[in-house]
């Protein structure tokens, strides 16, 4: 059973972590190149570590929109297979969804309990 209560759409939150992603390792390749005087950036100047902010910001909203197109037709799908399915059908999916994530919980709980041993 799902019990997240988060309230971020997931869009923004894979937004988020492409921005982590991207920014960290340009923010590293960077410092290493001042590091080894590949290039003469000062600390003080905000050009040489805002290229870094704006790949990784670009990267993020790349991810964001594609991520919500992707959401928004996977909605549109799901809302279709159920308008034509009558409800002993959805019943029956709904059944066998319950009984997944019961099977998937029992697995974790033994997974969890064999460790303690």
């Amino acid at each position: 059973m799902n019990t997240n209560t988060n309230k971020v759409p997931d869009f923004l939150i894979r937004a988020a972590k492409t921005f982590i992603q991207a920014f960290v390792p340009v923010i590293i390749a960077n410092i290493a190149l001042i590091g080894n005087h590949v290039v003469n950036w000062d600390f003080a100047d905000w050009k040489g570590w805002l290229a870094p902010i704006l790949i990784a910001a670009v990267a993020a909203g790349i991810a964001a929109v594609w991520n919500l197109i992707i959401e928004r037709i996977n909605a549109k799908a799901q809302a279709q297979i159920f308008a034509n399915m009558d409800e002993a059908q959805i019943a029956q999916l709904l059944e066998s969804i319950i009984l997944k994530d019961k099977e998937t919980e029992e697995e974790v709980v033994e997974d969890n309990s064999e460790g303690e041993e």
